[in-house]
């Protein structure tokens, strides 16, 4: 199987990092005072969340022959810090698989729904584990199984089917 997981949450909380640097707390939406840089120097600080990364740990234990795909819209000259939380947070203790971590090109604008339906075009995804209800119901269009994991948004809203 290939199973397919965003980070952003799905395994890591980056809710108050998000808040503190990226959204209008209100209405969690990106503000023009988006701060990426001071964002992405948190990474190894990230916390968990605990329960989808016990989840993929198991999946991991299991060794039933699958591959992972980290996908993200983290860009890619995040990569190195973002190995690192892989590695404390997923690897450590768990037998090694079959995994990969496909990023974003630094400088690219396109949104997170076409970033992650393209760095997935040639790979045969069985499954997907994805937060964001924009990539999922572009995930859907394009036939993919999605779970959509409620990490940390704030607003029902944001699932699909709508609530």
């Amino acid at each position: 199987m290939n199973v397919v997981f965003d980070l952003d949450g799905v395994l890591v909380d980056v809710r108050s990092y998000a808040e503190k640097y990226l959204v209008n707390r209100e209405d969690w939406i990106l503000t023009d005072k988006k701060d990426w840089r001071e964002y992405f120097k948190h990474t190894l600080e990230f916390p968990p969340i605990a329960p989808m990364v016990e989840f993929v740990r198991t999946f991991i234990s299991a060794r039933c022959c699958h591959t992972i795909y980290f996908v993200t819209g983290r860009p890619e000259h995040n990569r190195k810090p973002t190995e690192a939380w892989l590695r404390v947070h997923l690897f450590r203790g768990v037998p090694r698989c079959d995994s990969f971590l496909f990023m974003r090109d630094n400088g690219d604008t396109r949104s997170t729904a076409e970033v992650k339906l393209d760095l997935l075009k040639d790979v045969k995804v069985d499954l997907v584990f994805e937060d964001d209800s924009i990539v999922v119901m572009e995930m859907l269009k394009k036939g993919y199984t999605v779970v959509q994991v409620h990490g940390f948004r704030y607003n029902t809203s944001d699932l699909i089917p709508p609530k």
